[in-house]
């Protein structure tokens, strides 16, 4: 089977020859017809004063072309001759708009498809900022006890400050939140499990 990128220049080209047994055989292409289908179309059903042998045998050729016995310098010999002669179209528009709702799902899927086949690894962590002296350490919580008082794992945890959800601190070699963060994420995922 021809591809279907070759099959639409062949198109093109037959329906810019413009002539009877050229758009004869473009209609074969476009309907994708078979050589039983031609027969019948050509000569089974036609009374034999009004067969066209001509005919017959170009859209004979041109299904075979859409089943990859013929080439399309066979099908179309003067293939080269006819493409210089068809102007540049504007039937395909060089900018496609997307809104950017759709812009972003079409980037998360890419990105999603880089790391599926290994040509984009995951983005290297972001720093978290240091904990400030003044701050007072009642106020926060570790990693480990955020992620106990919301019923979740680390990499939850870390995926809630990636999105911004909460903020986190480095402080020496742990993670630390604010625990208000933590107690108003707590509230805010009760409320929802107690809405569906």
């Amino acid at each position: 089977m021809v591809k279907k990128t070759t099959i639409a220049a062949a198109l093109k080209l037959l329906r810019a020859k413009g002539d009877t047994v050229s758009l004869a055989q473009a209609e074969v292409l476009a309907d994708r017809l078979n050589e039983r289908s031609v027969f019948d179309k050509y000569v089974a059903h036609v009374s034999e004063a009004d067969r066209d042998e001509t005919l017959y045998y170009a859209c004979r050729d041109a299904a075979r072309f859409l089943h990859g016995g013929l080439t399309m310098e066979e099908l179309i010999p003067d293939a080269s001759d006819v493409e210089a002669d068809i102007p540049a179209s504007d039937d395909e528009p060089d900018t496609i708009t997307l809104s950017r709702k759709e812009f972003n799902a079409l980037l998360a899927r890419i990105e999603k498809l880089e790391r599926w086949t290994g040509l984009k690894r995951k983005p290297a962590p972001v720093r978290l900022p240091a904990l400030p002296s003044t701050a007072n350490p009642m106020d926060y919580v570790t990693q480990n006890e955020a992620a106990r008082m919301l019923g979740i794992g680390k990499r939850s945890m870390r995926g809630y400050v990636d999105r911004g959800e909460i903020k986190a601190w480095q402080n020496g070699k742990f993670v630390v939140y604010r625990r208000q963060d933590i107690e108003k994420l707590k509230e805010q995922k009760t409320k929802i499990a107690q809405e569906s």
